[in-house]
């Protein structure tokens, strides 16, 4: 039988080449993941708690988010922070939830900077479920002194490593050099990260969409048309099932997409327009943006088993939906990058959306943000978020070909049915 090489067989082959010797950075964020993944492995006895006074005084389940979040990354920023000062190769790191950039080692030999989303959506730990995090890693563009801001702001094509870790069951992390994707399981009983799938490839005919549904009434028409298309087409059984899936982690969106195919949806939003508040049937659902969906999947089998997504409004053929309607365009001229970093507007585009994307296009699929490859973007802050859209790439270049086509006028947005408001109250004549 033959031996399992470990990530540390891995680095070594890796770091054989003086090109590579970033290696010697992956290797001790290697160490701090296993360190994380001990301490996050201990659930709910490492989480901030709700005392019986606090509930009693009305602390909510806001303030237990917000403590779970500061508690997990500030341990992810210690644990990272110790072991990346125990080399020689790097030279600074930047967290995506902290404006300082911490500098790291000053010496010849520190030409490597790191960036890092330290704890995608920590609070999915509070329901059990799996975490993730993403770092890449790029050389510096200058000599000596201390790290600035303007060093990390470089296109995905300037990483040299990136890298995704799941902790869940298993602890697995996938790393990507330039040259396809390896899979890596933390073997708890050696203490190694040890390879268990290399030169991973996306796969191609899944049927997994995943998607926010609350937000349907702010989709682009390309996105609503997609997904109309899709869900239609499973309803019929004519062609291709939606199988939904949808925990608001664009992390474990990748994760599963390079695992089980499919696509992951987190386009950008058009501003909602206020409706009436005191109609019932207006009512919307609406998420927060760290919201968490459901975790399973199941398939849509009819138009009723939706949720109502639709804002409040006039329907299709009244005045107040025209005037809407003809809005459009200046609706969705806004730019899909944000530079003030709303949550409400993607992920980091350094931190999350760059090594994700370089970890999908290795495998053979494809990532963007609705309009350009996010590999081709080059950051104009240190926490620019962008959307996301990312999976198999006849999926994601459909979406496009649909922006392209209203774009250029080809295409009008038409009447979707899944997607009007329906309600359980009589109208009013």
């Amino acid at each position: 039988m033959r031996r399992a090489l470990s990530l540390t067989q891995y680095l070594l082959q890796t770091g054989d080449n003086t090109d590579n010797a970033y290696a010697h950075v992956l290797s001790p964020v290697a160490i701090a993941l296993k360190v994380l993944s001990a301490t996050i492995s201990r659930g709910s006895l490492i989480l901030p708690g709700r005392t019986p006074d606090q509930v009693r005084d009305g602390v909510d389940q806001r303030w237990h988010a917000d403590e779970t979040d500061r508690t997990l990354q500030e341990a992810a920023v210690k644990t990272i922070l110790t072991h990346g000062a125990s080399g020689d190769r790097l030279a600074a790191v930047s967290f995506s939830h902290e404006e300082e950039i911490h500098q790291v080692c000053d010496g010849p030999d520190a030409r490597y900077l790191l960036a890092v989303d330290a704890l995608h959506r920590p609070t999915s730990l509070i329901e059990n479920q799996p975490i993730g995090l993403t770092f890449s890693i790029i050389e510096r563009s200058k000599e000596g002194g201390p790290v600035t801001e303007g060093e990390f702001l470089r296109s995905g094509h300037d990483i040299l490593c990136a890298g995704l870790a799941l902790f869940g069951p298993a602890t697995i992390l996938l790393v990507s050099t330039g040259e396809g994707v390896d899979a890596f399981t933390l073997d708890r009983e050696v203490g190694n990260f040890v390879l268990t799938s290399a030169d991973m490839t996306l796969p191609s005919g899944s049927d997994v969409l995943a998607i926010d549904l609350s937000h349907a009434d702010t989709w682009s028409p390309a996105v609503r048309r997609y997904v109309d298309e899709r869900i239609r087409s499973s309803q019929t059984g004519e062609g291709r099932p939606a199988i939904m899936r949808w925990n608001n982690s664009a992390v474990l969106g990748a994760f599963r997409a390079i695992m089980n195919g499919g696509i992951f949806l987190l386009p950008r939003l058009a501003p909602r327009e206020p409706g009436p508040k005191d109609n019932p049937s207006s009512q919307s659902v609406q998420h927060s943006a760290d919201s968490q969906g459901d975790q399973g999947s199941h398939e849509l089998e009819s138009a009723e088993s939706m949720p109502d997504v639709a804002d409040a409004g006039a329907s299709e053929g009244s005045a107040d939906s025209q005037a809407t309607k003809d809005s459009a365009p200046h609706r969705w001229s806004q730019s899909v990058r944000n530079p003030l970093g709303t949550p409400e507007e993607g992920v980091p585009l350094i931190h999350t959306a760059g090594p994700i994307a370089m970890l999908i296009e290795q495998a053979g699929g494809a990532a963007t943000n609705g309009g350009s490859r996010i590999a081709d973007l080059v950051p104009q802050s240190l926490h620019e978020r962008v959307p996301i859209m990312l999976g198999a790439t006849g999926d994601v270049f459909l979406i496009e070909r649909y922006a392209d086509e209203y774009e250029k006028g080809y295409a009008t947005e038409v009447e979707y049915p899944l997607f009007h408001n329906r309600t359980l109250f009589i109208q009013g004549t």
